[in-house]
């Protein structure tokens, strides 16, 4: 009885201990969510933590009442010392870097998350908030998403996604327009200087805005505890309010169907598309980012609505070549989410807009997602962001369908993977100045097939070594210009369709001559040469009886000994 009750209290033991090393670990894993950095003990906050006991609904325009800290919101500042203590705090799954910057010198930033760990060949994905100023509910939206990426890996949810993809995030494409958010909650262009009535203002006091664009701004009434709006003739002109703060609709600014009925030309306009494609710096900025890249998933975050936006905006129609494609994604998104389609929606025709860009260009499966909703009540920013305190709903919402594109949905699509072969040197002592790259790749379609080829010395950062090798199966590399190492390649192939990446590890020995080797080669090839030539030589004299003849003694007694004979 005494030795099942010893060998009872073991197992308990037993089961504590293993309890609690499991705790332990459980603790350790979680250490990551909540980590001091440096002297001055700057600890990361979560963005839920941030929102703990946010406010409600305000009567009036909640922003005005809050002032330039934006209240629950993030502005500029506190969005840019968020992300540079996120990038210190976390970085091994971190990097924080500026993709450009904006009329007025604010950095467009964006967030890489990854398993730096993780050196192989990945896929790429991007999230991109705020084209219009006054959709900040965008904004929280993706930093939700990067907090809860990071926070939820440490638990191992997404290990995996982070080890296979590169997601980037760039939660504000237009900080120049939340600038003013406090004062004009109406804005939803970027900031560029734009002279409404011709007048040939210019900013003297060097603020930014041209001296009269400000005619009409908010402030917050503390006598009736309510937003409203100053009218002022900052000219002198006796127009009143006919100079506003500017700006370009960076969303109808990109290189796609550009000018239609579905932008405008005129300057005033909400929806003004700017001088020429791609005349913004944002837009600009971004247009070179996706450049970097083979993004085979996108999203961009916009409000006012809810619905799920897919390209064509030019003309309401699916792109015909991926309509299958499209439409699964869509079902997939609407039962994420909860959001109508465009075409179940208001549906408006719009010029120049990302998501055509980014297919047509780039040929990015992508999808803009209105993410809010309410009913007018005469303020902007209730109209098209939620009170504080409906932030975090709203971000959980929402984080399902950009985790769902993130993980790359499969696709319908059926052609294999290009297959790389690289012709080596045959010896391997030869020293070698190329590689030739071949690969194959099958298209049901019979389709032009548009090639690249990548190589990068870490499987991490790429760099493009050929582009638009059209219907080629191979390309030759001269490796004069990389330094001696072992490479990573990739090829990257298009049938006008879609992008599909090899994501073999294909590693590669770039070995080049040293300076000098060439002498030292022909060096040991006189030295050994003479030699052989001393050795023939003498052993041609020896077999014909001719004495080795070193001095003239030795050459004297040779002689007295041939007399003898």
């Amino acid at each position: 009885m005494m030795n099942k009750r010893v060998k009872a209290y073991s197992f308990f033991i037993l089961v504590l201990i293993l309890s609690s090393q499991s705790l332990t670990q459980m603790i350790s894993s979680a250490s990551v969510f909540h980590r001091v950095k440096g002297d001055d003990s700057v600890v990361y906050r979560w963005i839920w933590e941030e929102l703990e006991g946010a406010p409600g609904a305000i009567n009036g325009d909640d922003v005005v009442f809050w002032g330039d800290s934006l209240g629950p919101y993030h502005n500029y500042t506190e969005i840019s010392s968020k992300l540079v203590n996120l990038n210190s705090t976390f970085p091994e799954f971190i990097d924080l870097f500026s993709i450009g910057q904006t009329w007025h010198g604010r950095e467009i930033w964006c967030v890489k998350l990854t398993n730096e760990t993780v050196t192989t060949s990945k896929t790429e994905y991007y999230i991109v908030g705020e084209h219009h100023a006054r959709e900040l509910i965008s904004v929280e939206n993706c930093l939700y998403f990067i907090d809860k990426i990071i926070y939820e890996t440490g638990f191992g949810l997404y290990e995996n996604l982070l080890s296979s993809t590169e997601i980037y995030v760039i939660p504000m494409l237009n900080p120049d327009g939340l600038s003013i958010m406090h004062f004009y909650p109406e804005q939803r262009k970027n900031l560029r200087p734009i002279d409404d009535d011709g007048d040939n203002v210019t900013d003297a006091n060097l603020d930014g805005f041209l001296d009269d664009e400000l005619e009409r701004i908010y402030f917050w009434n503390d006598t009736s505890n309510i937003s409203e709006i100053l009218l002022e003739d900052l000219d002198g002109d006796l127009s009143v309010a006919e100079d506003l703060p500017g700006g370009v609709d960076l969303n109808r600014n990109y290189g796609a169907f550009w000018n239609g009925s579905g932008s405008s030309p005129d300057e005033i306009d909400p929806l003004y598309r700017g001088p020429s494609p791609f005349s913004e710096n944002e837009t600009q900025a971004l247009r070179d980012f996706m450049q970097q890249h083979y993004f085979n998933f996108a999203l961009s975050l916009h409000s006012g609505i809810r619905a799920i936006i897919p390209p064509w905006g030019y003309n309401g129609s699916l792109p015909s070549k991926d309509e299958a494609e499209f439409n699964a994604l869509l079902f997939q998104l609407k039962s994420l989410t909860l959001f109508p389609y465009w075409n179940e929606t208001a549906g408006y025709l719009a010029n120049g807009v990302w998501e055509d860009y980014s297919y047509l260009y780039h040929d990015i499966i992508c999808f803009t997602l209105e993410v809010y909703e309410a009913v007018w009540n005469g303020y902007y920013f209730d109209y098209f962001n939620p009170s504080g305190s409906g932030i975090l709903s709203n971000c959980e919402n929402v984080f399902n369908a950009l985790v769902f594109m993130a993980e790359g949905p499969q696709l319908t699509y059926s052609n294999s993977l290009p297959s790389i072969e690289v012709t080596n040197p045959r010896s391997p002592n030869q020293v070698f100045e190329n590689y030739t790259i071949s690969w194959s790749m099958s298209d049901e379609d019979e389709d032009s097939l548009n090639c690249s080829v990548l190589v990068s010395s870490d499987g991490y950062d790429w760099t493009l070594l050929a582009s638009n090798l059209i219907n080629e199966t191979s390309f030759f590399w001269d490796v004069h210009d990389f330094q001696p190492g072992s490479y990573y390649l990739k090829v990257a192939v298009s049938d006008g369709k879609n992008w599909i990446t090899d994501t073999g590890e294909i590693r590669l020995n770039v070995n080049k001559e040293v300076e000098g080797s060439q002498f030292g080669f022909w060096l040991l090839a006189i030295l050994f040469g003479g030699l052989a030539t001393i050795f023939i030589f003498f052993n041609i004299r020896k077999q014909k009886g001719v004495s080795k003849v070193w001095s003239g003694e030795l050459y004297e007694d040779d002689q007295i000994e041939e007399g003898k004979k």
